[in-house]
């Protein structure tokens, strides 16, 4: 009863608490072991007296302007917050001096668990707070809001086991060094919650954490909103049986390494990595065991930035729920889970809603059920779009399976001349929300290079797609689609041209036009560019009647140019002649002389105003005289 005595019986208990001897003798006069009692006991005993004598937290005091508590030096329990003289909001704690905490622990020492720390800013002076015999520290500042920083170097955590919730809901805190050596975590089995909605922590370095005995890490991370790094390489998992929403909602995670993970223990990974909607990559490592999971409902439901997810090696023999597992990863379009033993699953509801995956791998005990709501389309077996299957028919389905929704079609033209089709390829299936990239090297050594036809070439030059644009990728669409390809003629000099009579003889040079490609035309007809180009020689014309050509000829019109030679005639007529000056005029010489023969007159083949150009006459002559022959 005497506050006096009672303080000197504390230091008293503290020398006795931290003596090395077991026992201690409550009656010298006696050997019985019936009076020895351990030292543990004893000093619980003296603390529950003193604590009822109103010793603990009788080092509390308040000051209601400042709204500060100051903790002198003393002994104090999560009790002190409920204290009569504390008659309104606390924002500051100081602690002035050397203080313990009752009964080894700390559970809700600090948290705002009545409300009136709910304007907390700060806690100085947490390097007199004893904690090297502290043995629990579940909740210790949760919810605490307001709380901007802590400092914990000074904290000696080797005896502790429970964190559970320790800093839970300190919706404030930006920055927390928890990498000391003196926090040690070696002894700890609980850490459920421990960051729970920290959502303004940018950073959290647990690199020197022995988790070597924890057993629960549910929710550990949960909700850690404004998180962007997070490093596990030593955190080992071997014992930890709950991981049950443990980075679920830390939506500003990039990327999440757990290489180093050993998950054979976990029974419940619900919601361990759902709305994690930042995260591109996730790193599973060949020791995520999932042999005795029973609970992947919602384990990565809304990671909608995840676009590649290795799940092929899980074993999912036990596992009952997959609800909604995958719900949300709009970005996810493959998905092996070929592994995948959905034989005692229950629930399947929601599974693969929402997602866009357009290839699915599936093994022999994968059944879906169809309810896990797969994306609409047609589900085609890879390099065979003839094989279709309904995948969620709770029937083995095993192989790869590609979702099409909406088809397209590629139509290849001449881009000089973009009325002529040179190519259309079938329908092409695939997924209304990913078009078709032919800028990609595999899309066009699959779909465009192989229907090129010869002497064409993939048009790129803005001077061979003659004002077009050429497409950059190809959409598919419910109701189908057509895209259209330019192709380049490759230039070509393999037409010749010739004017030539009906007996064979050719009127002119033959002509070889050029600056032409594959694919271009040339107007050969009476009244066509090459005879605008190229005038039919002096003294002929275009041949009209069929008695001016051989046989059921017909007179080249418009021609294509094309990869094979092509020789062209076009048939002409001599015109009449009308001057006796282009008759024929035969004339008689000696043979190796310009002499003349005597009494052999010249004469003319041929007559004016009958006789046309080209015809063919004959000079036999008269008979000679006596003297020649």
């Amino acid at each position: 009863k005497n506050r006096a005595v009672a303080n000197t019986n504390i230091m008293v208990l503290n020398v006795v608490t931290s003596n090395n001897a077991a026992t201690v003798d409550t009656n010298v006069n006696s050997s019985s072991k019936n009076n020895q009692i351990t030292t543990n006991k004893l000093a619980q005993a003296a603390h529950n007296i003193i604590f009822q004598l109103g010793v603990v937290n009788s080092n509390i005091s308040y000051d209601a302007n400042s709204q500060t508590v100051t903790i002198s030096a003393g002994e104090i329990d999560n009790q002190w917050k409920f204290l009569s003289i504390i008659t309104g909001e606390i924002k500051h704690i100081k602690i002035t001096g050397r203080v313990t905490v009752a009964n080894g622990d700390a559970s809700f020492l600090f948290a705002n668990n009545n409300s009136k720390l709910a304007s907390l800013q700060d806690i100085t002076g947490l390097s007199n707070l004893v904690t090297s015999n502290i043995t629990s520290m579940p909740s210790m500042f949760e919810n605490d809001s307001s709380l901007t920083n802590l400092d914990l170097s000074n904290f000696d955590t080797g005896h502790v086991t429970d964190m559970s919730y320790m800093f839970s809901g300190d919706s404030a805190l930006t920055n927390l060094d928890i990498s000391g050596s003196n926090f040690d975590t070696s002894k700890v089995t609980n850490m459920q919650s421990m960051f729970a909605n920290d959502n303004s922590l940018t950073n959290l370095n647990v690199s020197k954490f022995n988790t070597s005995n924890v057993t629960n890490m549910w929710a550990m991370f949960n909700n850690d909103s404004s998180l962007t790094s997070l490093k596990l390489p030593n955190f080992d998992t071997d014992n930890v049986t709950n991981m049950w929403g443990m980075f679920s909602g830390d939506s500003s995670l990039t990327s999440l390494d757990i290489s180093n993970f050993n998950t054979g223990h976990v029974i419940n990974m619900q919601y361990m990595f759902a709305n994690d909607n930042s995260l591109t990559s996730l790193n599973l490592s060949s020791n995520f065991y999932t042999n005795d999971v029973t609970d992947m409902s919602y384990m990565f439901s809304g990671d909608s930035g995840l676009t590649n997810l290795d799940v092929s090696k899980f074993n999912t023999s036990k596992v009952t729920n997959m609800k909604q597992m995958f719900n949300g990863d709009s970005n996810l379009t493959s998905l092996n889970i070929s592994n995948f033993d959905t034989s005692n699953v229950t629930d399947m509801s929601d599974m693969l809603d929402a997602s866009s995956l357009e290839k699915l791998t599936l093994g022999e005990k994968t059944k879906l059920a169809n309810t896990v709501n797969l994306p609409s389309g047609t589900w085609h077996k890879q390099n065979d779009i003839s094989q279709t299957a309904t995948l969620d028919d709770n029937q083995p389905h095993v192989g790869t399976w590609i979702r099409t929704d909406g088809t397209v079609t590629l139509k290849f033209v001449n881009a000089k001349h973009t009325d002529k089709v040179l190519y259309t390829s079938d329908a092409l299936p695939g997924s209304t929300s990913k078009p078709l990239d032919l800028t990609d090297s595999t899309v066009k050594s699959t779909y465009i290079t192989p229907n090129i036809p010869t002497g064409y070439t993939y048009a790129t030059a803005t001077a061979d797609l003659y004002g077009n644009t050429q497409p950059q990728e190809a959409e598919f669409k419910a109701a189908g689609n057509t895209v259209t390809i330019y192709l380049i003629g490759d230039p070509e000099t393999n037409v010749t041209v010739k004017y030539e009579l009906k007996n064979g003889n050719q009127v002119g040079d033959t002509i070889t036009p050029t600056g032409n490609r594959v694919g271009d035309t040339l107007d050969l007809s009476q009244n066509g560019t090459f005879i605008a180009a190229n005038p039919i020689p002096n003294g002929y014309e275009y041949a009209t009647s069929p008695d001016d050509m051989p046989a059921d000829y017909i007179q080249p019109g418009v021609i294509t140019y094309g990869t094979e030679e092509q020789d062209k005639v076009i048939y002409v007529v001599g015109k009449v002649i009308t001057a006796s000056n282009d008759l024929v005029k035969v004339i008689h010489y000696y043979a190796g002389t310009i002499t003349r023969v005597k009494n052999m007159p010249d004469y003319t083949l041929g007559t004016v105003n009958s006789s046309r150009y080209g015809d063919v006459v004959s000079a036999s002559g008269t008979d000679p005289p006596a003297s020649c022959t």
